[in-house]
């Protein structure tokens, strides 16, 4: 729900009115939920689909792979690379894997990565660094407990 939230909230920033974002989920719901989706009135007149997903701890890879699976389940034409859009008959069709396309991680990767050279970063490091020796709870990805608390 932080990515929904997110994403809708830079695209009104932005003054991008005609993208709606639906939850999904979470990856391990998201060809169950997608396959609802494609079931919404209206949803053959789209244009445009675009499909994110975290690669977490597993990869670029197995999570473009991941959704390149729910694509072929739906029929819908194929992008060949994360961040690639491919145009097919009436619907282009793209995937993004956050953070970059590139990296593992997920959203919170990206907050990081804007306030990681500053002095205040450091200060925070330090501290989860010593939370976690000392209280070996190693919950949440560093990254999740940063940007939660």
């Amino acid at each position: 729900m932080d990515e929904v939230h997110f994403l809708g909230t830079l695209l009104a920033s932005l003054g991008i009115n005609d993208v709606h974002v639906q939850e999904v989920g979470g990856k391990h719901a998201f060809d169950r939920r997608f396959q609802l989706l494609k079931k919404t009135p209206g949803f053959d007149k789209l244009k445009s689909v675009g499909l994110i997903r975290d690669a977490d701890i597993e990869g670029v890879r197995s999570a473009f792979d991941s959704v390149r699976n729910v694509l072929t389940n739906l029929g819908f034409p194929l992008p060949d690379a994360p961040g690639k859009i491919i145009q097919a008959a009436s619907l282009r069709v793209g995937v993004f894997v956050m953070p970059d396309n590139s990296q593992n991680g997920q959203l919170e990767d990206i907050f990081l990565r804007s306030v990681k050279s500053t002095a205040e970063f450091g200060c925070l490091d330090d501290y989860f660094k010593c939370a976690d020796s000392a209280y070996k709870s190693g919950a949440l990805e560093f990254s999740n407990r940063l940007v939660l608390g």
